[in-house]
């Protein structure tokens, strides 16, 4: 083989990946957005920093974190 066909195989390659790779990464957001993924992850995680391994632990500051509006916007359904 000479080296334009290389190429030319290397670069298909290349842009097939890229598409799958893509294709693959909007499925998962739409899989995402659907189950409410980052809104479940969202108020974990934000339990589990302030909390720790005790749940009730500054239980008031979680409750005060949760109800600011740019959180409570991003766990609310209509932030999709």
């Amino acid at each position: 083989m000479n080296l334009p066909a290389i190429l030319d195989i290397a670069l298909a390659l290349v842009f097939i990946y890229l598409i799958l790779s893509l294709l693959a990464s909007e499925i998962q957001e739409i899989i995402a957005a659907l189950l409410q993924w980052r809104a479940k992850n969202l108020k974990e995680a934000i339990e589990t920093l302030l909390g720790g391994a005790v749940p009730q632990k500054n239980l008031i500051i979680q409750k005060n974190l949760l109800m600011k509006q740019q959180v409570n916007f991003l766990l609310s359904k209509k932030s999709m």
